[in-house]
Parts: C-alpha cells; structure tokens; sequence
C-alpha cells in the first residue's frame, strides 16, 4: 500500500519580506537658498506597508525632476543651483514619494530655522538647514523687581527682564555668551504685560521702549547662536487688549477664564501677537532667531471664579457652544473645547504675520490621577485635548520633588504618553534648596531627572534658571560654582538621555 507523509515545520524557506506600499518624504516642501546659508536641506524616506508600519533597510533612488534648479545625492540631501522650483522623489520598489523645493535667490526675511516634521510615526523639530534633528538645550532667563501692578498699584516680585530702567544689555550679553559657550541653543524669556513700565504703553498699544528691549534681547541671541522662546504671562494691561478682554467680564466670566472661554479672549490675544510681531520686526528683531511664539508660560483655568464657580445655569461661551455649570462632565467638556478654539484661532494670527513661526503653550503638572497641588483652584488639564488642536509643540513644568511625586507620576498625571505628533519640551525643571543644601546634589537630581525622562519622550528641556540671583530659594545654573550649568549643557553631555 502506498502512503503519503505529510511534513511539518520543516522547510529551511523563508517568507519573503513585505512590499513597500508607501514612501513618504520629510519635510514635504522646504525652501533652499542659493549658495551660503541655507543652500542646503536634508530629506528623509520613510517606507511603509500596506498596515502603516514602518519597513526599515529598504533601498531608496532620489531623483530631482529638474537638476537646473536642484539636485539631489543618494542620501537625500538637496542643493539649490538656481532660483524656481524643483521636485524630488525618493523611490523604493515601485513605490514613490515626493517633497516641493523652492530655491530662493535670498533667505526669506522672516524664515524660521527649525520646524516640524514626522519621522517614524513621531513629530520632531529639527533644523531645516542641516537636516538634523533639534533637541531644545537651554536656559529660562528672568530678572526679577519688585514692580507696580497697573491694575490695583500693589507692589509685587515680578519679571523686570525688558522693563525700560531695569532691562541691562551687558547682563544680557554676558549671559548669552556664557551659554554659548556651554552649547546651549535654547533661551526662553516672559513677557509682563500686568506692571507699569511693560508692554503696555500709557497711552494705549504697545510700549515701543520695552518692544526695544526684547528686540535687543533677540538680536544678541542670534549672535550667540541660540534661538528665543518669546512666551507671555498676560496680555498689555491696557487698551485696546484689556478693552477687547474685559468685554464680557461680569456674572459669567471672570479671572483668567476671561482668556479662554470669550470671544473677547481670544481677539484680545490674536490682536497682542499680530501688534507685538509686527512691533518686533520694526524694531529690527530678526524673527528668525525665535524658536516659538509661547501662548502661556502655564496655561490654567480658575477653578474659584465663574463660570467654573457656578454650580447652575447654562453658559454659552465664545466658541458658540453651551454647557450646564451643574453638569462636572459638561464643565470638563466646556474647558477642553474651549482650549482648543482659543489655540485653533490665536495661532493663525501668529501665522498671518509670521507663516513660518512655531506655535507652542506651556502648562505645570495636573492635579490628578496622582494627587498634586491640593487645594489649588488652578485646573490644568491639558491632555488630549491640546493634542487635538494645531499647537505645534507643547511645554511642560515638570519638577523634581514636586508634590513627592516621582517622574512616572507627574507623567501619569500629565497623560501625554501616545500622543506623538506634539513633541513635548520640559520647558521648566529646577531644583529647589530646600531639598538640595548643595549643588553637587541638585545637580545629581536634576541630570537624573532629564536622564529618566527620556524615556518618557520629552524631547527637550529648559533650566530655570540661568542667573537669577534674585530668586536665592532656587539653584541656577550660575550658582555656587556653576556646575549645574555646566553639567547639563551640551558641552559636557551631548546625549541629554545619558549621564
């Protein structure tokens, strides 16, 4: 009798590789100059199968549909040759990609160096001159003065930075250059829209002395290399702005909920970006040296003034929508939408005078799951309705020993983990003496800290602060023998992920 053996298991074949089904090329346009500064701009390849997972190690051919304006070498770098436009593909079994290049005969007046793009399912900043990947390394730099409120005239500590009398140019450049010289590349500064001398000018619109300083402030910066974070506290304390503002102020909306939950709000900041934009360039700031317009140094929302005080009625806020004030879950729903009506709308103002800048907001640690900040009215809760909104990157304050949380805490609480296409800075992270009597051991928490949340997919990270000495409760990275700044620069630790 004959018999048939069926063999499992045992065949040495191997199942072929997937086919690529799409090649997707970053940035899809950009922009090269003639020659010298940005004559230059490095394109990447990702290829993909039909899922959307990524297939590495597949062969790529660049080509250039027109050499006379651009060529591009096998590993995706791109030269102008001659002002028009050109497009470049990048191939891979059968499958083709393309990105838009514009070659310029000048820079773009106000072309902002560093912008976004996907890479392997995440969103990265990176400089599109060199094609590289930017990592934000730097510093938060304040003064700080006791100054006069303009609304209520009380004296309080409060940031003098640009204020006309106090704003010092050798200060500033001493502190530039030392931050150069330790390979920092990142500096953020506030704006004070709330104390006499500000940004708020007596007799309405802007102060033209203090939009000076910050223009002074941004053209050293550049010098030094190191790109600006212009970020703001609270718009000009007078007219038009407090006008536009306070339009709705009364039963209904009070507080800072002012900013996000009235059409006020958000044409009262829209108009202080287009005027302040608009301000700087004619003060001859070179906006290109700016890293990002931040919305909020710490965006919140005022648990203890209305509407979020009420605990009935019906609110119909600035986005058109209404909410019940005695539903906690329509509460929730209102600050979520709202947020991100006031983002979707501020940022195209910034874009219509600026259409290359970043857009980015910033916000401290949420109360909850892990509990924090308890008793604090201040509701921040930004994830994931930020990451639904077109902000372009988002800040963080994440601190050492806050609240005794660990880092997977803070996290936790912040809930940003999955959310790849915003990347996301530690905007601030510090050590405070009273839980480090010396710098050898703040310096240890803090290069930890940055180590640890790495892992985490922060993406870059921001001291405070660099030298103020007037904040002694704080180390900075000047203080004692300056080894905190030293220790977390990128000097001496390129890789921030290790120590």
């Amino acid at each position: 009798m004959l018999g048939t053996t069926l063999v499992l298991g045992c065949s040495n074949e191997t199942a072929p590789p997937e086919p690529v089904a799409k090649v997707t090329v970053s940035p899809a346009t950009a922009i090269v100059v003639v020659g010298g500064f940005g004559g230059t701009v490095q394109l990447t390849a990702t290829t993909t199968n039909a899922a959307g997972n990524v297939l590495k190690g597949r062969t790529l051919t660049w080509a250039s549909s027109n050499t006379a304006v651009a060529t591009v070498a096998g590993t995706g770098l791109v030269t102008g040759v001659a002002p028009g436009s050109a497009t470049i593909t990048a191939t891979s079994e059968g499958q083709a990609g393309t990105a838009g290049i514009t070659v310029s005969p000048t820079p773009p007046p106000a072309q902002h160096r560093i912008a976004l793009r996907m890479v392997s399912g995440a969103t990265e900043l990176y400089d599109w001159v060199t094609g590289v990947k930017f990592t934000p390394r730097g510093n938060n730099y304040t003064r700080l003065a006791m100054l006069q409120k303009i609304y209520g005239g009380n004296l309080e500590l409060s940031h003098s930075t640009f204020i006309p009398g106090y704003y010092d140019s050798v200060q500033t450049e001493l502190a530039l250059a030392g931050m150069e010289t330790l390979k920092y590349n990142v500096v953020r500064v506030l704006l004070n829209g709330a104390d006499v001398g500000g940004l708020a000018d007596p007799g309405g619109g802007l102060s033209s002395a203090y939009v000076a300083n910050v223009a002074d402030f941004i053209k050293r910066a550049k010098v030094h290399g190191i790109f600006v974070v212009v970020s703001l506290e609270f718009i000009p304390d007078g007219p038009p702005y407090s006008d536009l503002l306070n339009a709705q102020q009364g039963a209904l909306f009070q507080q800072i909920n002012l900013y996000f939950l009235t059409a006020g709000g958000v044409s009262a900041v829209s108009l202080f970006w287009t005027d302040f934009i608009h301000a700087l360039a004619a003060a001859g700031a070179p906006l290109g040296a700016i890293l990002a317009y931040q919305l909020h140094e710490e965006q919140y929302f005022d648990g203890s003034a209305p509407p979020l005080s009420l605990t009935a009625g019906t609110v119909t806020t600035g986005k058109g929508q209404s909410y019940d004030m005695a539903d906690a879950v329509a509460k929730r729903r209102m600050m979520d939408e709202n947020l991100v009506y006031y983002v979707n709308h501020v940022r195209p103002a910034i874009l219509a005078v600026d259409p290359t800048a970043l857009v980015t907001i910033g916000f401290f640690w949420p109360q909850g799951p892990n509990p924090a900040r308890i008793g604090d009215p201040r509701i921040t809760n930004p994830y994931p309705a930020i990451a639904g909104s077109t902000i372009d990157f988002v800040n963080l304050s994440v601190y050492p020993e806050v609240d005794g949380l660990t880092l997977a805490q803070l996290v936790q609480n912040f809930a940003f983990a999955g959310y790849l296409e915003k990347p996301v800075v530690m905007g601030e992270f510090g050590a405070y003496k009273a839980y480090h009597a010396t710098e050898q051991s703040a310096v240890q928490a803090l290069t930890t800290w940055q180590v640890q949340s790495c892992s985490y997919g922060f993406t870059g990270w921001l001291l405070w602060t660099w030298d103020t000495f007037e904040q002694p409760e704080w180390w900075n990275a000047r203080a004692g023998s300056g080894l905190i700044g030293d220790m977390l620069s990128p000097a001496r630790r390129p890789d921030p992920c290790f120590q």
